[in-house]
């Protein structure tokens, strides 16, 4: 097998970013340059594994299929790369942290007609009582398409009474609040609901397995993009390293693939797959008009009052 120095790969990085070499070449190339240097020990002094031995950096994602793509997508190459070990753990808390929703349905039991007509208020059709689901964890999500619903704008509600009321009335037309993502393909996968908020790579996983799960993103819809924090005490050269890694299309577009969210290129400026294209949430003009993202201000500043107001609401008060 060819030696890889950090020479070469260096060359093969610039060569990929000239567009001279493909996405898939590159990537094989990464990972010989892994395996070379693993085997031989690195016996050049500015091989890559040299250079970074016995450094590592801790990564905190969401567990599940997301830390999977990201494991096997982003870590594992980067690591063969560059030595560098990438320690990966899960949240110990899911509600601590501001995950986006949007609304889907099932469309056995829901036309495209009825759905995009109804919009957000499709959650309150009292033909689906009993059928309907929500995400327990987080009062923005369900405050969010409550406002919706009462034709307010989620990031300045003007009447409060209303929105409280309208969750109230929700809960009664409710099958189940879910906890985990597991639960919401099961709840979904198994027709016990029709109709609920939802996370999109899990819709699009439910849809590659052949489940007649639709996606609706009404107007205004919750949405979000995915962020990642530096803790204080990391290497910054180790994390610089490994953020750049992710971020490179290959990488990023190789994540999204195995996670089932679009990435954060622009459709218009990188060339994506047709796998990513058909994703649920997957916007091709890149421009996410009709979709609203949450004023943080706003939001955070009402947080433990509307917590505290929509746990007792979801309990049943």
């Amino acid at each position: 097998m060819a030696i890889v120095t950090q020479e070469k790969l260096d060359r093969a990085y610039e060569l990929y970013q000239e567009g001279r070499l493909s996405r898939r070449h590159f990537l094989k190339y990464l990972g010989l340059a892994g395996a070379s240097l693993g085997l031989v020990g690195a016996p050049f002094g500015g091989a890559i594994r040299s250079a970074w031995a016995a450094k590592s950096i801790r990564f905190d994602g969401w567990g599940g299929s997301v830390s999977e793509a990201f494991r096997k997508h982003a870590f594992q190459p980067f690591t063969k790369a560059t030595g560098i070990k990438v320690i990966d753990g899960e949240f110990g808390d899911m509600n601590s942290y501001l995950t986006r929703v949007k609304a889907s349905y099932n469309t056995k039991h829901i036309s495209k007609a009825k759905a995009e007509k109804l919009g957000a208020s499709l959650l309150w059709d009292k033909s689906l009582k009993g059928k309907l689901g929500s995400w327990e964890g987080d009062f923005r999500t369900n405050m969010w398409y409550a406002a919706l619903h009462c034709g307010q704008s989620p990031n300045n509600i003007t009447d409060l009474k209303a929105i409280w009321a309208a969750l109230r009335e929700q809960r009664g037309l409710m099958k189940k609040y879910w906890s985990s993502g597991a639960e919401l393909m099961s709840l979904l996968a198994n027709e016990e609901i029709y109709a609920t908020v939802a996370w999109s790579g899990r819709v699009a996983a439910l849809q590659q397995e052949g489940h007649p799960i639709g996606y609706l993103s009404p107007k205004e819809t919750y949405s979000w993009m995915e962020y990642l924090f530096v803790l204080k005490g990391t290497d910054l050269e180790v994390a610089q390293k490994l953020l750049n890694f992710m971020l490179e299309p290959a990488a990023a577009i190789a994540v999204a693939e195995g996670q089932n969210y679009p990435p954060s290129l622009d459709p218009s400026k990188v060339a994506l797959t047709e796998k990513i294209k058909k994703m649920p949430a997957f916007d091709p003009t890149g421009k996410l008009e009709g979709y609203l993202f949450a004023n943080p201000s706003y939001w955070n500043a009402h947080q433990v009052e509307w917590t505290e107001k929509w746990d007792r609401i979801k309990a049943g008060s």
